[in-house]
């Protein structure tokens, strides 16, 4: 497999959420890539994508404070290619301008 994700300071926390959808959930390159994200910042400040559920009182409760997730580029953009025993299956991030394509 191979995958990228952009995003400055969301990269290592979009590679962790991809990876768990891929091998942990068993989802698809583009069903991992589909799922909502989260995002922490400094001071523990947290962006949930909508389709997380009400996560924010459990959060809110917990201490940490949510911002408006309306913020265009947050959740960078990823793309996956997975070689499987019969063919290759890719995703693209629907965040972004682009598609999975073969020959």
């Amino acid at each position: 497999m191979v995958f990228g994700v952009m995003g400055a300071h969301h990269q290592p926390q979009g590679q962790v959420q991809v990876l768990t959808h891929l091998m942990h959930h068993g989802l698809s390159p583009q069903q991992a890539l589909d799922a909502p994200h989260w995002r922490v910042h400094e001071g523990f400040t947290i962006t949930l994508e909508s389709g997380l559920g009400d996560l924010s009182p459990a959060l809110t409760e917990r201490g940490h404070t949510l911002i408006d997730q309306d913020q265009p580029g947050l959740f960078g953009g990823s793309q996956v290619m997975l070689r499987t025993d019969t063919a290759y299956v890719a995703g693209s991030d629907p965040r972004k301008d682009d598609q999975a394509v073969g020959s």
